[in-house]
């Protein structure tokens, strides 16, 4: 019997991996140099701080010694090559060594923290102690001054050049609180009562320094912080040196800098040292695994007969007809989309503009000319012509002139934009479908008489060989990644928040103003009102100034406020007052509508007729004042009632045929109700403006959102998958390698010409050559963790959040991602070398690493030589070279190592009929 060759041509191949951790055993050359950074890193030492913990009673020629040295050289490395040095030193000590000179640095931390609130409490005592002795003095000291022992316990304020310091230092550190105390730091005290509300005004102290200090000195420490530099100086100054070691320069410059915000930082940086030792603990459970390459083979290989589908009994002479009906159908359907979209923008801008303009001018002008002659003659008997004279002429010339100007402007600006989008989709689709039907009637007859029989329909299977090689081996270092689709989630959020804002209803607030709250402030019964504002000036003046502001925001044109004081008069001539009675007579001032009076002044001037009953009296409200005929002008300022009239009414009296004239006027301000007219036009123009405006950056925003939405959803699949290896990757060499994102700064010398940067960047071009060749990336295993993995605030945005790519949408809601990374063949001791000891080389003799690290160079071996030789022939493997019909054997070549080989059968669509006859009684 011929076998059938197997279909090489139909062969199918899968790729798959199977990773396999590894738990090494302890060793005694320490390790783990990115470990030992990140612990040095947490342990957030100050320059100086590891050598200073060494003590006196620790010999400096020791390993600890030697290990707190190179945390302090970490600590003042200054580029990655020397932080990789102190890395790779630190991971060179043993587990108990690393813990030893932790511990010595918490020791440390312990003590200075200790000392420091010691001498925190003994200052506040000797500040509770002079605050009662002062209190003791007071009395004996008298109201008038302080004695000399109050004065020596006296507290005074802090110089202001430490003040100074200490608020620039709270402004760069971007502390609020501390911000706050340096304000308080500013007064001073000069009684005990004094002392004791500013330690009250003090805010209160963080609660770890609060929990270690006591309620009792608690209240107090702020206080007696600020009272020591003045008074008891050289304890403030032992005070501030207990934290020098351990403490940044910034976090205690000043006592309250040290007592806010240096003590909580120490108690954490003890807390630190605990977490720290526990970490180092863990040094032997490092991240390794073996990644196992496999492939899958599927050969098809012969088609045999397989399950019974149906059968046909037939008795004995019994004759039947069987149909049988198969058909096929095949459809095919092509569909191509043409899209067109068309935007157009278009904006609209209308400018109005009314102006008003009323302007009106009276004058009146009277004058009365009195001349008296008297002739003087030559003899007294006869009368003739006058040929001399002596004149007496008295003039009055009363002038009336009033101006008056009122303008009225109004500007709205309208603008408008809009977008219109239009998108036409023209779809063609065809369908072609296409079938065959096999439709076969046969007769069956059963011509024994004694015999039955059975028709028979079995399924034709195929026959499937299938395959799984090993085809290498990788070393894998294990790391898992938080968040990792947080860079390529912003522009989603970005999205969001673009869609909260163009939802966003329009509002305008406008705060209410000032000059209704202000009218009760009218000081009244000095003879002049004004108004008063907490902030400085009118009321008036600081909303109009704070409406200018919002017109100049929104770019609205507003017309001029009227909260300039103006001034109104009116004048009245007198020239026909009878002589033998009082003429009454009364002036009215002319006030605007809207405007009220601040001040009013009443005066007048009557012509010299030397006769002193000659007179003109005026009244207002019950005060009086008199114009003599002397012709100097006389005036009186009037005090105003509580209830001033909106157009004051002067009431005036002549006597004897007085000439002369009178005037009232008053300076002028605007009323509520007209300020409120303004104030409603410029709002309504503000909010005119400020709508348009909305509208402007609704349609900015909508065209920013829909280019996001063109961008996010331009790339395939093929291209987001892209996307994410890119991010991993990045996330990978950020955890990796310190001061990964600083790397790239020797790239940016070189484009500036810079002649010092070319070598650093040949050695970061080598440095990426490295990465990408020692790291098999095309392996590497990324098992995505859901998104409560995450810190708690992002947690209502993954869980919702939607995107039209499932794999994508995965990535971005992951909460963290594990990632074993796959060394390259060849490259495993230069990166165990660099993860383990900080250095690139490889790996010393002994290492715990090394058995591993030969065991997979061993496996890479055998792997390259099964694939050059491949294996030896076996009967499947079959061939007609020569078309003849004759088979001969041949070699397999294969990808690797068998290491599993089973098969499989599958159901075709042919039958296979097979008719068999039995006897009816069967034999035992």
């Amino acid at each position: 019997m011929t076998a059938t060759p197997p279909l090489d041509n139909s062969r199918r191949t899968l790729a798959k991996v199977t990773y396999t951790p590894l738990v090494l055993p302890p060793g005694d050359d320490g390790g783990g140099a990115l470990q030992m950074a990140a612990a040095a890193t947490d342990l957030r030492l100050v320059p100086g701080e590891a050598s200073a913990a060494l003590g006196p009673s620790t010999p400096s020629k020791s390993h600890i010694a030697d290990a707190l040295a190179a945390f302090d050289a970490f600590t003042m490395a200054g580029d990655v090559t020397a932080r990789l040095a102190a890395a790779g030193a630190l991971a060179g000590e043993s587990t108990q060594t690393l813990t030893g000179a932790v511990a010595r640095v918490r020791a440390a931390r312990e003590a200075a923290l200790a000392d420091a609130l010691a001498g925190l409490t003994n200052l506040t005592r000797l500040y509770l102690a002079a605050v009662k002795a002062q209190a003791q003095a007071a009395p004996q000291a008298g109201s008038a001054s302080e004695s000399a022992s109050g004065r020596a316990f006296a507290l005074v304020e802090e110089p202001r050049a430490r003040l100074s310091v200490a608020q620039g230092h709270a402004a760069s550190a971007g502390e609020g609180r501390f911000a706050a105390v340096a304000s308080q730091a500013g007064r001073t005290f000069t009684s005990a009562a004094a002392g004791a509300a500013a330690a009250a005004s003090f805010p209160g102290l963080p609660p770890t320094v609060a929990a270690r200090l006591g309620a009792d000195i608690a209240k107090s420490a702020a206080a007696a912080v600020n009272w020591a530099p003045n008074n008891v100086p050289e304890l403030a100054a032992q005070w501030l040196a207990t934290t020098a070691a351990v403490l940044p320069t910034a976090l205690r410059q000043t006592g309250t800098t040290q007592l806010y915000d240096g003590l909580s930082f120490l108690i954490e940086q003890v807390q630190r040292t605990v977490s720290v030792a526990g970490h180092l603990t863990q040094r032997n459970l490092q991240p390794i695994g073996l990644l196992h390459l496999e492939q899958m083979v599927i050969t098809p290989l012969e088609v045999a007969r397989g399950e019974l589908v149906y059968s046909l009994p037939l008795a004995p002479n019994e004759r039947v007809t069987l149909a049988h009906k198969e058909w096929t159908l095949r459809e095919e359907e092509y569909s191509r989309f043409v899209q067109d979209r068309l935007e157009n923008y278009s904006e609209r801008g209308v400018a109005e503009q009314n102006e008003l303009a009323s302007a009106s001018r009276s004058e009146n002008e009277h004058t009365k000319t009195l001349s008296m002659s008297k002739p003087v003659v030559a003899g007294a008997a006869t009368i003739a012509d006058p040929v001399d004279t002596q004149t007496s002429t008295d003039v009055t010339r009363e002038s009336l002139s009033q101006d008056r100007s009122a303008r009225d402007m109004r500007a709205i600006t309208e603008q408008a934009s809009s977008l219109a989008v239009r998108d036409q989709k023209v779809s063609f689709t065809v369908n072609t479908v296409s079938g065959t039907q096999d439709f076969t009637a046969q007769l069956f007859e059963n011509k024994h008489a004694d015999k039955v029989m059975l028709v028979e329909y079995f399924r034709r299977m195929r026959r499937w060989r299938n395959q799984l090689y090993r085809t290498g081996i990788r070393l894998t270092y294990d790391v898992v990644l938080p968040d990792p689709g947080r860079r390529l989630r912003e522009r989603w959020l970005e999205i969001r928040a673009l869609d909260d804002q163009i939802n966003a209803p329009f509002a305008l607030d406008i705060a209410p103003s000032p000059y209704d709250a202000a009218q009760p402030l009218h000081l009244v019964g000095t003879g002049s009102a004004s108004i008063t504002s907490l902030l400085g000036g009118s009321p008036a003046a600081t909303d109009a100034a704070y409406l200018d502001d919002l017109a100049r925001t929104y770019g609205a044109t507003i017309s001029p406020a009227p909260v300039a004081d103006i001034t109104v008069e009116e004048q009245h001539a007198v020239t026909d007052a009878p002589p033998d009675k009082p003429y009454t007579f009364s002036v009215t001032v002319p006030v605007p509508e809207d405007f009220r009076v601040e001040r009013m002044w009443v005066g007048g001037r009557v012509a010299n007729v030397g006769d002193g009953e000659v007179r003109i009296v005026g009244e207002f409200r019950n005060q009086r004042v008199d114009i003599e005929s002397d012709g100097v002008f006389h005036s009186l300022e009037v005090a105003l009632p509580a209830q001033t009239p909106s157009k004051p009414v002067v009431a005036f009296i002549a006597f004897k045929g007085a000439v002369g004239s009178v005037r009232a006027w008053a300076e002028v301000a605007p009323t509520g109700a007209g300020w409120r007219r303004w104030r409603a036009t410029a709002v309504s123009a503000i909010r005119q403006a400020a709508y348009a405006r909305y509208n402007e950056t609704r349609e900015r925003l909508r065209l920013r959102r829909a280019t996001l939405l063109r961008e996010l959803e331009a790339p395939d699949a093929l291209t987001l998958r892209r996307i994410e290896r890119e991010q991993i990757m990045r996330l990978v060499l950020e955890w990796l390698f310190p001061d990964f994102a600083q790397g790239a700064q020797a790239y940016k010398d070189t484009a500036t010409q810079k002649p010092e940067g070319w070598e650093p960047a040949m050695e970061y071009g080598e440095y990426i050559k490295f990465v990408h060749q020692a790291i098999d990336w095309d392996h590497a295993l990324v098992l995505l963790y859901p998104y409560f993995w995450d810190h708690p605030d992002r947690h209502a945005t993954k869980l919702l959040l939607d995107h039209p790519d499932g794999a994508h949408r995965e990535f971005l809601r992951a909460g963290a991602a594990r990632v074993i990374l796959a060394i390259a063949p060849g490259f495993e001791d230069a990166v165990i070398s660099l993860l383990d000891k900080g250095k690139l080389g490889e790996l010393v003799a002994g290492s715990r690493f090394s058995d591993v690290i030969d065991q997979v160079q061993v496996a890479h071996e055998r792997f390259a030589a099964l694939v050059t030789r491949g294996l030896p022939p076996d009967d499947d493997a079959l061939s007609d070279d020569t078309g003849t019909g004759t088979v001969t054997h041949q070699a397999r070549s294969v990808p690797g190592e068998l290491i599993a080989q089973w098969a499989e059968w599958t159901p075709t669509s042919a039958l296979d009929m097979d008719t068999r006859v039995r006897g009816v009684i069967s034999e035992t």
